[in-house]
């Protein structure tokens, strides 16, 4: 006898917001590792803008800004970029 896989609460709270949608979709967004990104992501992409969540009419509206995102992308790039010049430095003056 097979034995289910229990579900973690991130899949059910996901299971419960996708309610609604195509099977496939909501067996991607429901798995573990999908619902993972989902309650980690959406909440930083929220925080940094990106995506805004109004409520009209009892259903979500989600609107993505491009520009914010574009922003964000070139931010973390410079940040990255720096980081590791910074860290190859001191790595080359340790040598």
């Amino acid at each position: 006898m097979a034995r289910r896989k229990r579900q973690t609460t991130a899949q059910s709270i996901v299971g419960l917001a996708t309610t609604g949608m195509p099977e496939p979709v909501r067996s991607i967004l429901s798995s573990r590792l999908g619902s993972l990104l989902i309650l980690l992501g959406i909440p930083i992409l929220v925080g940094l803008g990106i995506i805004h969540i109004s409520w009209t009419g009892g259903r979500p509206q989600i609107t993505i800004d491009k520009q914010r995102a574009q922003q964000v992308r070139q931010e973390l790039r410079h940040e990255v970029e720096t980081r590791t010049a910074h860290a190859l430095d001191d790595w080359r003056q340790k040598q």
